[in-house]
């Protein structure tokens, strides 16, 4: 931990419905200086932080709007290194197909679904992309019917932002990228590569920001406008988005890398940077279609 810092960390989950009140008590306790609320926590956020001014919040994901003072957002903008795996889906395919299984049509799971099908596209402009949404954060019987159907239509590729289709290009012959995590070892015949997220960035990010205010009299100074693109924010946030792009792609299959390097280098990856507010415009796929060029 940072400046040698001893940390405990609460947990509580499944309590999105009753954020303001969970948040509220853990605010009130006094045994807590900084509270995490995790995605779509804006409003709770907002209507207490004035009333407890020496706490430091933090906020995180899409679904949020700019607070500021002690309120501080962030994110993992795991787009990035899906785009790169688009990159190498779009030039493995043999099919020109690829598939997406998805949980909800929420703007961060949008995001890393559109920046694969951008990727692939940059490299294949005969792409065509199936994108269905199981309807459920967990599902993996969903995810692998869902990842099944696509198969059967001749997708070769698929990104499963969910549980289940790892199970389907087994036994389909196909090939996956995982999500969030380094998933290789779930299926190692299947998985090329998984996007991944770090969150440590942010963690010591905010603490920095508590232990500024607290040791050092530096008042907060949250500053993010949520209709800018995150490259352009004024700090502190600007450090938490641009720390973020730390994310990164882990490849499981070497050689691929040698052959994605000079694609990597030639493009651009400002096609997937995002404007974050209530109505993302990473919020663009229909629930269940087909993309063609």
């Amino acid at each position: 931990m940072p400046y040698g810092l001893e940390m405990t960390l609460t947990c509580t989950e499944n309590v999105l419905p009753r954020r303001r009140a969970h948040s509220a008590q853990y605010a009130e306790t006094g045994e807590y200086e900084i509270i995490w609320a995790h995605s779509a926590y804006w409003e709770a956020v907002e209507a207490l932080r004035s009333e407890f001014p020496d706490l430091t919040w933090m906020y995180t994901g899409s679904g949020n709007e700019a607070i500021g003072g002690n309120a501080y957002w962030g994110d993992v903008f795991i787009h990035e290194p899906a785009y790169l795996a688009g990159i190498i889906a779009g030039s493995m395919t043999e099919t020109n197909k690829l598939g997406a299984v998805a949980a909800f049509t929420f703007p961060n799971v949008n995001g890393p679904v559109n920046a694969f099908y951008d990727g692939a596209r940059s490299v294949n402009p005969d792409i065509e992309m199936t994108v269905t949404y199981i309807e459920s954060w967990f599902d993996p019987v969903k995810g692998k019917e869902a990842a099944t159907a696509m198969i059967a239509t001749g997708v070769d590729v698929i990104y499963a932002e969910r549980f289940g289709p790892f199970e389907a290009a087994q036994e389909g012959g196909i090939l996956a990228f995982g999500h969030f995590l380094d998933q290789h070892s779930l299926a190692p015949d299947v998985v090329v590569a998984s996007p991944m997220a770090l969150w440590d960035p942010n963690i010591r990010n905010i603490i920095e920001k508590w232990y500024d205010y607290t040791v050092n009299g530096v008042e907060h100074d949250a500053r993010w406008t949520a209709s800018s693109s995150a490259s352009s924010t004024a700090a502190p946030s600007f450090h938490l988005s641009m720390l973020l792009r730390m994310s990164f792609l882990r490849m499981s299959r070497i050689w691929l890398l040698k052959q994605m390097t000079q694609s990597w280098q030639v493009r651009s990856l400002s096609p997937c940077e995002p404007k974050l507010s209530k109505k993302s415009p990473t919020d663009r796929i229909p629930r269940s279609t087909s993309f063609s060029a």
